[in-house]
């Protein structure tokens, strides 16, 4: 089986030096590529298709969410990043990224390039999202744009993983935990917290249920300062892809 494929790699770098199979293993080729069946005479003919890539290495995709943030002085604005990409490919091993204005289709851990408009830029060429990802303070100022939102400040709760909690203008938040007190905790005007096992949060607006894993240590960054750039925008880990053609 894996001789198989390292014949085909081989023939691959005859016609260009950068082909290869974006597949692995004759094994995974086999649970993720639609099969073509045709029969000929008495002959059954089941073929497989080889996707083919230029790119050896795997980007990570990062989902993008954006959310408003407090100003100090406990004001009622908000500002927000204002940006159209949506998500984020990226890999330490190669010098370039790639920015998506629209979710991209993963399919079974696979990424037409094809079907995409979006292209790769190199890390010379930064971006505001390259420049949050990398928290990179001056790049940041340089390339990222802010809208003040006035008089906007409302409570709200944003789930940003399973383990991390945004609160916004929140007055009453009830913590919970197995076996332990209940504790109220402070009023805030924007703080993160962190959601430990078995433990759940409740407001006047929602309520948290308990996790039993991707749990971590109560601790909180509050916020009557505002938060610092990163906060503007949170990168979430989505699912490693390659790209093929």
């Amino acid at each position: 089986m894996a001789s198989a494929m390292y014949g085909m790699n081989i023939e691959l770098s005859k016609l260009h030096p950068a082909f290869q199979l974006a597949h692995r293993t004759l094994g995974e080729a086999y649970q993720i590529t639609d099969f073509v069946i045709g029969r000929v005479a008495t002959r059954l003919y089941i073929t497989i298709k080889f996707p083919v890539t230029t790119m050896a290495e795997t980007f990570t995709l990062y989902n993008l969410r954006v959310f408003p943030v407090t100003i100090p002085n406990e004001e009622p604005h908000m500002t927000k990043l204002h940006t159209k990409v949506q998500a984020l490919g990226y890999s330490r091993r190669v010098p370039y990224y790639i920015e998506f204005t629209s979710k991209p289709k993963i399919r079974n851990y696979l990424l037409d390039m094809a079907s995409v408009v979006d292209t790769l830029t190199y890390i010379q060429t930064p971006s505001c999202i390259y420049a949050l990802f990398i928290n990179a303070a001056s790049l940041i100022r340089r390339y990222c744009t802010f809208h003040l939102h006035a008089h906007s400040l409302q409570p709200a709760v944003h789930v940003l993983d399973a383990s991390t909690i945004l609160f916004t203008n929140v007055t009453n938040i009830t913590h919970a935990c197995t076996h332990t007190d209940t504790i109220q905790l402070p009023r805030c005007v924007q703080c993160i917290y962190r959601v430990p096992c078995g433990c759940s949060y409740e407001t006047e607006i929602a309520y948290i249920p308990p996790n039993i894993e991707n749990c971590g240590p109560i601790r909180s960054n509050s916020t009557q300062e505002p938060l610092d750039f990163l906060s503007h925008c949170f990168i979430h880990t989505g699912i490693s892809s390659h790209t093929h053609n």
